[in-house]
């Protein structure tokens, strides 16, 4: 493993955006614009990935089911917010993570030419639904994918840009599980890692922290939660 000294401008210089952050950084705008005058949260939520190879096989994940963002949204949601919601492809997503583990085809029921749903599914989708109508209807949620690392900085970076003009009435609530390493790009394997070339000898540079720019230049006067995940008691 190497270390890293380059600061956050060093980095983005040396990470292309993916050719959807053009459109992504549009519909963050839009929003914002819209809602100019509403708290706006932006959540981030689920793991990052670091590719091996520029056309990605193998890849480094930082595991997060995204319970914690996806749920925490509902609330903010609850609450008067609206939120942007930056989410891992195929984490759990607000409402719909309510879903997980249930098995549908236990709650239907042919009758006829008629399906039937149970009334145990009803009363527990049922007010899931109400509510998800509603967020609809009030277009309170806007939700943005990511799945690598530099997916990920690079929407943070231009939804708190997005976010600027909100000062005090933005919210960013950081429940991503985010990547503390990462292997650049300039030394990324072109194909997929062959084993007959033997064990690969991989070096991992350090991403360089984000979360000091983020509220001292970025959006300084948004409210900032973040979380950090240890699994040594002795560093808690």
């Amino acid at each position: 493993m190497t270390s890293s000294s380059v600061n956050e401008d060093q980095f983005f210089a040396t990470i292309e955006p993916d050719d959807e952050l053009k459109e992504k950084r549009r519909l963050m705008i839009d929003y914002c614009v819209k809602f100019a005058n509403s708290r706006i949260a932006l959540v981030t939520s689920g793991g990052t990935t670091i590719p091996l190879e520029k056309n990605v096989v193998r890849f480094i994940d930082n595991f997060s089911a995204g319970t914690r963002g996806s749920a925490s949204t509902e609330y903010l949601l609850r609450s008067g917010y609206k939120v942007i919601f930056l989410y891992r492809h195929k984490s759990l997503a607000p409402y719909t993570r309510n879903l997980h583990g249930f098995d549908f085809l236990d709650c239907l029921k042919i009758e006829g030419s008629d399906l039937k749903v149970s009334n145990d599914a009803v009363s527990r989708l049922l007010p899931i639904l109400k509510e998800y109508e509603k967020v609809k209807k009030d277009d309170a949620m806007l939700l943005i994918s990511f799945i690598s690392l530099t997916e990920y900085l690079w929407l943070l970076k231009e939804a708190t840009a997005a976010l600027k003009n909100h000062k005090s009435k933005a919210l960013l609530y950081l429940a991503a599980a985010v990547s503390d390493f990462y292997i650049p790009y300039d030394q990324l394997a072109e194909h997929k890692l062959q084993s007959s070339d033997g064990a690969p000898d991989i070096k991992l540079a350090l991403v360089p922290k984000i979360l000091a720019p983020l509220v001292s230049k970025w959006v300084p006067q948004a409210l900032t939660i973040s979380f950090k995940l240890e699994t040594d008691p002795k560093i808690l």
